[in-house]
């Protein structure tokens, strides 16, 4: 009899293509990229300080693959009447292991399933149904199940304390009203698995929906870089749908594919904008609204950027689960118009929380006077704030600074500036080389912020990383984090050439 776990099945009901590739062709799946491994360090973490609320427990050791000494294991295990950790069961084709089995009165078990995300997910609920009904068609008698995960209210104070770390709720209503629909959805994916051949599935939400699926750039390949799903405010639903049509490129779009709600809802204006610059091949502007945002950037010019990390495990005291810690920035001043910049930066090193350091530089170097300009401004205002609240002789200074800022981003989010290089994107990856034509972010090794964090906590955090690697990722880093400035500086010259009859220097 086939044993499906518990990620087969997950991935089972997500596509169908998915699951017959796991068991037909394992060799097309691709291998965890850095981010998904990361992701997967996260959760074996949170799931160590999980199992520190169950002292005593035994933990079920042995290859993943060998259900049946897994089970023959968990069952002897069960006669000490002591928290499990991944213990094994399975009957009628389903097979799981659960986070933590608890022994609870007349002869029962909980099933605890713990989670590094901050709330209770539909996926979650069909997780632990495929647990319990594996554990019950194996004889088990279970009594309630949990899904504990991430508090992120928690606030750390001197060491980690697992209790107020994790939220635990009581799903076992959730899970009974799932679990009817477990032996039907085996019997599909088993019989998806049996095909012939892989079955044909069109593209679609499910592609990264609940997770981000390992077949996907095999499956969008027969996109072109400006198909619909590029369109700035459309639905997916939406884009999906003229894909199926056979609508694959922005320029064989018209405003008659779409319903007047849609148009509604996504604004006419931003949808014809985007199709206009797709059919001429060239920028749209709004010469008025591009020449009223750069009234407001006043001298000397402070082009600032931030990179931050973030733990569901807080590292620091001060610090909740996933708060975005700043770890470096880039910084060019321009003191007067034709000016040459002038580049400061900071990047952390050591393991103490970088946060005092951070604001003492960053105060240093912004002065008193003259606009601060972010891209996307409400980030960094948010981290100077956050770390303002907990280091409190900063408080002054902040109220008074943060009234400086101006954000970049806003000519472009509201299209009074759209390239058709963009490709519906209003982010600094899209905007630079389009507005610039040059080569943007693609000939950097590190070239997007996540990739940016991963990287700094690996060097940083990480273990056996040798001091040539450390110095030579840390100027990766540099490069990264200071192009994002200078960049600003070159869009903001792009759009006073574009309209310098309109601007009047402040």
């Amino acid at each position: 009899m086939r044993l499906i776990s518990k990620s087969k099945y997950l991935s089972g009901l997500q596509c169908s293509k998915l699951i017959w590739t796991f068991y037909n062709r394992k060799e097309d799946i691709p291998p965890a990229d850095p981010a998904t491994q990361a992701m997967f360090d996260q959760g074996h973490d949170v799931g160590a300080w999980a199992k520190k609320l169950f002292p005593g427990g035994v933990e079920i050791e042995g290859d993943p693959w060998k259900f049946t000494e897994l089970m023959a294991k968990t069952r002897e295990a069960m006669k000490k009447r002591v928290p499990l950790f991944e213990a094994a069961f399975g009957a009628k084709n389903a097979f799981a292991r659960a986070d933590i089995l608890v022994p609870v009165e007349a002869g029962a078990w909980d099933i605890v399933e713990v989670k590094s995300g901050t709330e209770v997910k539909p996926v979650n609920i069909r997780d632990l149904a495929l647990q319990r009904f594996a554990a019950e068609a194996d004889g088990l008698k279970i009594g309630r199940c949990f899904l504990m995960h991430v508090d992120n209210t928690y606030v750390r104070h001197g060491a980690i304390e697992a209790e107020k770390l994790f939220a635990k709720e009581d799903v076992t209503a959730e899970v009974a009203a799932e679990i009817v629909n477990v032996e039907p959805n085996l019997a599909k994916i088993l019989a998806d698995i049996n095909l012939p051949a892989v079955p044909e599935i069109r593209i679609g939400p499910q592609c990264d929906d609940p997770f981000f699926c390992p077949l996907h750039d095999v499956c969008w390949s027969f996109l072109p870089d400006d198909s619909p799903l590029q369109i700035a405010g459309l639905p997916k639903t939406e884009a999906f749908r003229l894909i199926h049509e056979g609508k694959l490129r922005l320029v064989e779009i018209d405003e008659a594919d779409l319903s007047k709600a849609v148009l509604k809802k996504m604004g006419s204006l931003r949808f014809g904008l985007q199709i206009k610059a797709a059919k001429t091949g060239s920028p749209v502007l709004q010469p008025e609204k591009i020449g009223a945002f750069l009234k407001k950037l006043a001298y000397p010019r402070f082009f600032l950027d931030f990179e931050t990390f973030q733990s569901a495990v807080p590292m620091f005291d001060d610090t909740r689960p996933y708060q975005q810690v700043p770890f470096q920035f880039s910084l060019h001043v321009v003191p007067a118009a034709g000016a040459a910049p002038e580049h400061h930066s900071y990047l952390a090193e050591g393991t103490a929380d970088p946060r005092p350091e951070f604001l003492a530089l960053l105060k240093d170097r912004l002065g008193e006077a003259g606009s601060i300009i972010c891209y996307n401004a409400a980030f960094e205002r948010g981290i100077v704030k956050a770390a303002a609240e907990v280091l409190p002789e900063y408080k002054n200074w902040w109220q008074k600074t943060e009234m400086r800022f101006v954000d970049l981003l806003d000519p472009f989010r509201k299209f009074a500036y759209y390239h058709p290089g963009q490709l519906g994107s209003a982010s600094l990856k899209a905007v630079l080389p389009a507005i610039t034509g040059g080569p943007g972010y693609k000939d950097l090794e590190i070239c997007e912020g996540g990739q940016a964090a991963l990287e700094y906590r690996r060097i940083t955090f990480g273990l056996n990383v040798d001091s040539a690697e450390k110095a030579n990722v840390r100027g990766q880093l540099e490069r990264y984090c200071g192009l994002d400035t200078e960049g600003m500086i070159h869009i903001v010259a792009a759009l006073e050439t574009l309209v310098a009859p309109v601007v009047v220097r402040p």
